[in-house]
């Protein structure tokens, strides 16, 4: 199952980023696979979907990349996975999280999360190789009137 799904912290309305399906580009390098979340999601990529009949959908800002995570099952499941680790290193914060197979099944699966402005407005969630052991997050210094850098590498 390859394919990308959106939460929204509402239960009215389904939220569809429109041509979200190929944005993760997914590559290996050496032992590691690089995991990347879509950096923003601006008013024209949301779209409404099964909400009430005559209501349109709009975000009055963009909605930068926040905050990134893992999950084991699908984002209706809502089972978010603890960092083994948080650490600072120079002026980069790094969460890194290990997984076990015996915990993390099949079916259900691993799942990358992203999470968009600053009180996880949308969140952004894709089923992700459960052949990964470990994968770090590592956020850059916030920068004033700079988008966070996050930079995400499974291997």
């Amino acid at each position: 199952m390859n394919t990308s799904q959106i939460k929204c912290h509402s239960s009215y309305f389904l939220i569809f980023c429109v041509g979200l399906i190929g944005m993760f580009p997914h590559s290996g390098y050496g032992s590691s696979a690089w995991e990347d979340c879509p950096r923003q999601f601006g008013e024209r990529e949301v779209k409404l979907v099964g909400g009430p009949e005559d209501w349109i959908a709009y975000s009055p800002r963009r909605l930068p990349l926040d905050a990134a995570g893992f999950m084991a099952g699908a984002p209706a499941t809502k089972t978010d996975l603890k960092p083994y680790s948080t650490e600072k290193h120079g002026r980069n914060l790094i969460s890194t999280w290990k997984f076990d197979p015996d915990f993390i099944s099949e079916s259900d699966g691993l799942w990358l999360v992203c999470s968009y402005g600053e009180g996880g407005e949308l969140t952004l969630s894709r089923r992700i190789s459960s052949q990964f052991v470990d994968c770090s997050v590592t956020y850059a210094e916030k920068k004033a009137n700079t988008d966070r850098v996050i930079r995400i590498a499974c291997k």
